[in-house]
Order: C-alpha cells, then structure tokens, then sequence
C-alpha cells in the first residue's frame, strides 16, 4: 500500500487536529470521572433494585428500592422511600440528585419531558442516536447532489469538479455507516448477549462460597417484596454478579460512535468545499471560501450562510445535549444499580470499543517511520517479525482511515 507523503498529506499541528486530540482526550477523562463519581457515591456494595412499597407497610411512599446486598430491613439504606409527590418539593424534582442526599437523589423524577431523557436503553434510542451526526451530514449531502446553494451561480467546470468531491463524501458517509453498524452489533450481540452467557456459565460453574452468593434465603429476605413478577422468579435477585450491561451500552456504543462522527465533522467540513491544493486546511468552522464563492450573489450567500450554521447548531448542540442526558444516565447506574466491581468490568469491556475507534481516529504516522522503525529494531536487536507486525498494524489503520475518509496526517520532520 501506498503511504501517504508530505505533498498530499495533512498537517497534524493544523488546529483542527489539535482540536480533535484535545476532545477526544478530555471526554474520555470526563467519561472516567463521571464513572468514578457514581462509584464513590455508591459506597462499594450498594445495588438497589425496584420494590412494592405497600408490600412492606410503606403505604406514603410512591415507590421503594431494596437494597439486594442489605442483611435485614433495618440496617442503614436497606430500603429507600420515594414520597408522594405531595410530600416533596416539585422545585428540585430533577435536579436533586446533584445537591441533595444519597436517598434523595435515587428518588429524584426522571426528565421525561426532555427528549430521550432517561430513555437510552431503548432500542430506537441506542441505534439512531449515535447516527445523528452522520444522518445530518447524508441529508446536508443529498441537499448539494440535488442542486442546492453550492450550484447556484458556479461554472461548468466548478460544478463538474464539486459533484465529484460530493459524491466521493457520499461514498465515505456510508462506508462510515458501516462501520458503525458493525460497531453497533459487535456492541449487542458480542459484548451483551455473548458475554451476558458466558456470565451466567461461570456463575454456575463456580461454588457460590467463591461468588459470596447467598447460602440460605435468610439472606434473600426481601424476595416477596420485589416490583415485577419476572424478579420475584429468580432466586435472589440482583446479588449474582452482573457486569453493567448499560455502562457498555453508554461507553460502548452511544458515546464513542457520536464523539467518532462529530471529530470527523470538525476534520472534514460538513458542507462539501472544493479544494484543488490538498494541503489547503478545511475544518468545521471554516466559513472563508464558501463566503468568497458568493460575493456576487447575496441571497445565494446568505442562504449558504444561514443552512451552514444552522446544521453547526444542531451537530454541536445535538452532541453536547447527549453527552449531558448520557452522563446523568452514567452516574444514576453507578451510583444505584449496580455495585463498584460491575461497574468496573462493564467500563474495561466497553475500552474494546473506545479505544480502538480513538486509535484510528487520533493516529499519525510519518512517512519514514517504516525506515526509522527498522533502523530502532537494529539498533536494539530486535526481531525482523517484530518490525513486520508494527509495520502491519500501521498500514491496516492507515487503510481503514483511507475507506472511510479520514484525511491522511503525518509527523512534521
């Protein structure tokens, strides 16, 4: 494979790359941090699961939550009351669980009114929400291939060379569909119903000393107590170990998917410009030469300007709208739902997918880095396979880049 040399490559100290690494880098530390925070305020061993609260004489509480780990009713936190609405203030109804106390914050209302608010772990949610992004950029697309504000006023030659450019975006876009499908489904079927089974293969397996599951129903005594019938079937319900399947689905699926196509979006502009000098750098918030494309025609440039920011609002507010609601769903499972250690492996098992997608995104390789890598392996000694398998991975990534069009980067000599 060809490698890309300094003449049709791009800088990587442009500010658009450096933008790039910057985000990506400080959303996956706000990412653990969030992870963490929940973990903290759980204590270690909490795991709350939903009770009938008349069931266990709490007739002024509008729903209850179990402890599955508590010993008894009476030991701290075991069973948390939710009030009516009646006996709470509606003022800090949504937002209590960042001011107010551990109960409290569990009985906080979910934001249904806000769109998808609580709502992720649908599955119309968990595949089109990371898809906004590029659906956004297909129809911006599908508006230019069908003659919008780029053809108006421009030459034979101008749009001849400008259809190409658009339909060669096209075929990137959808390239990048792809690979988020993949992604998507290695995310369900791998990393949930996969591992889920060989979880439950292990846990019968294994002695339940080894596990510190429950030996006697004393310990099960909330089991007539629970919500849902489903739950009342299974044998203790809640103590096995079960890795958060949600913090794979937010930190292996939803998150980095969205952040992957946005970062994309600020390496190549959404609205297709045509660049004859490859070295020429294009990033989202370049307004320059679409605006000197238009200077003759002022509804044509206004028009232009106006979609341009627009469809820039809605991609930037979009992103950090679900980051926000992604977030608050994070804390919320680490906090209550699950204990440290599950949510701990769900974290590591969704870096099967955050780091590879940051890797790709993020690497720079530089044109005599083959030859640099081969003088390093004499210099050490070091094997020839060694240096074939760096060599390897370095043209792989660099061709998954080129198929779904990320622009080729290299190290300033």
């Amino acid at each position: 494979m060809k490698m890309p040399s300094p003449s049709n490559a791009r800088n990587t100290n442009s500010p658009a790359h450096w933008l790039v690494r910057c985000v990506w880098y400080s959303h996956f530390i706000l990412g653990f941090v969030i992870v963490y925070a929940g973990i903290l305020k759980n204590g270690g061993d909490r795991k709350y699961v939903p009770i009938n609260p008349h069931a266990v004489g709490m007739n002024s509480c509008a729903k209850a939550y179990v402890n599955v780990h508590s010993s008894s009713m009476e030991e701290p936190y075991a069973i948390i009351c939710c009030p009516t609405a009646t006996n709470t203030s509606t003022n800090t109804k949504y937002w209590s669980w960042i001011m107010g106390s551990y109960e409290v914050a569990l009985c906080a209302g979910k934001p249904d009114n806000l769109p998808y608010g609580f709502r992720l772990t649908s599955i119309k949610s968990a595949w089109l929400l990371p898809l906004v992004p590029l659906i956004l950029r297909l129809l911006i697309t599908i508006y230019q291939r069908t003659g919008g504000v780029e053809k108006i006023g421009a030459s034979s030659h101008h749009t001849d060379t400008n259809n190409n450019h658009i339909h060669h975006g096209w075929k990137m876009s959808l390239r990048r569909f792809l690979l988020y499908f993949l992604i998507m489904s290695f995310r369900g079927w791998g990393l949930y119903i996969l591992l889920n089974n060989v979880q439950d293969a292990v846990l019968v397996l294994l002695p339940s000393s080894a596990l510190k599951q429950p030996s006697s129903n004393d310990t099960c005594w909330y089991q007539e107590y629970l919500l849902y019938p489903k739950h009342v079937s299974k044998n203790c319900y809640g103590q096995h170990f079960d890795f958060s399947d949600h913090v794979v689905l937010f930190f292996g699926q939803i998150l980095p998917v969205t952040l992957f196509e946005v970062l994309f979006c600020i390496l190549v502009p959404l609205w297709s410009e045509n660049k004859n000098n490859n070295n020429n750098e294009s990033s989202l918030f370049d307004d320059s030469t679409s605006n000197k494309k238009y200077k003759g025609n002022n509804s044509s440039s206004s028009a232009h300007f106006l979609l341009r920011h627009i469809s820039l609002l809605i991609l930037i507010g979009g992103f950090l709208y679900l980051n926000i609601i992604t977030f608050i769903a994070v804390h919320h499972t680490a906090a209550y739902f699950h204990t440290a250690g599950e949510v701990i492996v769900g974290y590591i098992v969704s870096l099967f997918i955050q780091l590879p997608l940051g890797y790709i995104l993020l690497h720079r390789h530089s044109p005599n880095s083959n030859s640099k890598n081969t003088q390093r392996a004499d210099k050490h000694d070091a094997s020839v396979e060694e240096t074939a398998t760096l060599t390897s991975s370095v043209v792989t990534v660099h061709r998954i880049r080129n198929l779904i069009g990320i622009p080729n980067i290299h190290f300033a000599s």
